[in-house]
């Protein structure tokens, strides 16, 4: 008998029990077209080495399962629909594969698959998609409305992308070996062939339920959770929600872009707490220092690093480059404040050190808070002028001026105005307030007034024009930290 060449057809054919174990066990090495096909129990293909695979508009009404096979031709579920699990964890794809339109209704695993070409991986519809371990040897497009992407050590060699709506997503030790981006979308996906796609509003809301989700604006984003251990020099955020992401361990950190809406953590709000955006690590660092405002745990469950104050600072630092070096100035600022808030409280950092960082922090905020500048520059203004009414001005008795006239010449003598306070009561008068708060006013620009005063005054005076013009460039350097192009 000659070997069959041609591939089998069951198209639109209603697959039971026994069919579907006699299709695995024939050569399908020829190809097989199952378009439109009904799958009413569960098929298992495991280890199966397939031609070119036609599976396009089937229906799996069971588990599908094609764990470990070979896909040596073009390999395509247009428009399939998976009621159930659909793993495909292990199989090797030699052809370009193509998931487009596909609807998996429970959960899609690509487990240690192989593809070695270009792939498709949407846009479809899943619950969940499992890429853990994989690795892509060509191009690929993931795209999809899910609620959890597992890309933890995946491996792209070329150009990845992911378009993701709802998704949580994990890449943790993950390898980009090409310029790749992730970004959301605020529009259901359309298929080349199927047309729209998108998940049902019940469905939309289980998701965002299991997410703790409550702002509909903005529950498209997808959720990044972790870059831990990944390589992400190469990759590009767009419009992806960071605010639990995980930054420990990335490599190359420092070329990590991002455009779009990327919104960071905060603080906890408390009154008088300076508004910025932290990292997720900053919230366990400082919970584990006993901070109980702050968060303790990841809000998904993701298991939380705990790490030092000075390898804080270091995520901080490299964040501020990438910020820096995309020309986002303003930006990199929180991340500043970050960094040096981490170096106060890392043990490797001097007590020298530390005493001139809580100075730096106090007086304005690390160069990045114009008003704690102003205000402490307010308050140099008021302690001088107090100073300088009760122990500085003394008083403002005329200079006396004696002498004789003599017909061959005439002396005068001018003697000294006295430095001499006035009495305690007589101190505290509208007159030397004005006159006292002006002196400070000028002394804090560095402006001499060429008035008399006391040694103690004078002292004063000297102290508000070295404070005077440190704080106003403190304040200008914050000015300039936020309007920087």
């Amino acid at each position: 008998m000659r070997p069959r060449t041609t591939p089998y057809d069951f198209s639109g054919t209603r697959i039971t029990g026994e069919l579907a174990e006699a299709l695995a066990k024939l050569p399908l090495d020829v190809g097989i077209w199952l378009r439109e096909a009904v799958f009413e129990v569960d098929v298992n293909f495991d280890r199966v080495e397939f031609g070119r695979a036609d599976f396009n508009g089937a229906e799996f009404r069971g588990h599908a399962s094609f764990l470990d096979c070979q896909f040596k031709g073009l390999v395509m579920f247009e428009g399939t629909r998976f009621r159930k699990d659909a793993m495909f964890g292990g199989s090797t794809y030699h052809d370009n594969a193509d998931y487009s339109g596909t609807l998996f209704e429970a959960k899609a695993s690509f487990t240690g698959a192989t593809f070695s070409k270009v792939a498709w991986l949407g846009p479809f519809v899943a619950d969940e998609v499992d890429l853990e371990g994989a690795q892509f040897d060509g191009h690929v497009e993931v795209v999809a409305e899910t609620a959890l992407v597992q890309a933890r050590r995946v491996r792209f060699d070329d150009t990845a992308i992911f378009r993701l709506r709802y998704a949580v997503l994990g890449l943790e030790g993950a390898t980009f070996g090409v310029s790749s981006s992730i970004s959301g979308s605020d529009r259901p996906f359309v298929a080349h062939r199927t047309g729209p796609i998108a998940a049902s509003a019940e469905v939309v809301q289980g998701w965002l339920h299991r997410q703790q989700r409550e702002d509909p604006d903005t529950a498209w984003n997808p959720l990044l959770v972790s870059v831990r251990d990944s390589d992400v020099g190469n990759l590009v955020l767009t419009d992806v929600d960071l605010r639990w992401c995980q930054f420990a361990g990335a490599r190359k950190l420092d070329q990590l872009q991002m455009e779009g809406r990327c919104p960071l953590n905060e603080p906890p709000h408390r009154r008088g707490r300076a508004r910025r955006a932290v990292l997720a690590e900053e919230h366990f660092w400082r919970a584990g220092r006993g901070s109980g405002t702050w968060t303790a745990e990841h809000p998904l469950g993701e298991q939380t690093s705990q790490i030092r104050a000075d390898r804080l600072a270091a995520l901080y630092r490299s964040l501020r480059k990438a910020f820096e070096d995309g020309k986002n100035e303003a930006g990199a600022g929180d991340f500043y404040y970050g960094e040096m808030e981490a170096r106060r409280h890392a043990t490797t950092t001097t007590r020298p050190e530390r005493w001139i960082l809580t100075a730096y922090w106090a007086l304005s905020g690390y160069g990045q808070r114009a008003s704690r500048a102003f205000a402490a520059l307010l308050i140099l203004i008021a302690v001088v002028t107090a100073l300088l009414v009760g122990w500085g001005l003394p008083t403002s008795d005329p200079q006396r001026i004696t002498g004789a006239v003599q017909p061959t010449a005439t002396v005068l003598t001018v003697a000294e105005q006295q430095t001499n306070l006035p009495p305690g009561g007589q101190r505290w008068t509208l007159a030397r307030t004005e006159k006292a708060l002006q002196l400070a006013t000028g002394a804090v620009a560095f402006r001499d007034a060429g008035q008399k005063l006391t040694p103690v005054g004078t002292w004063t005076v000297t102290s508000a024009r070295l404070g005077g013009p440190l704080l106003l460039a403190l304040a200008a350097l914050a000015i300039r930290a936020r309007v920087k192009r």
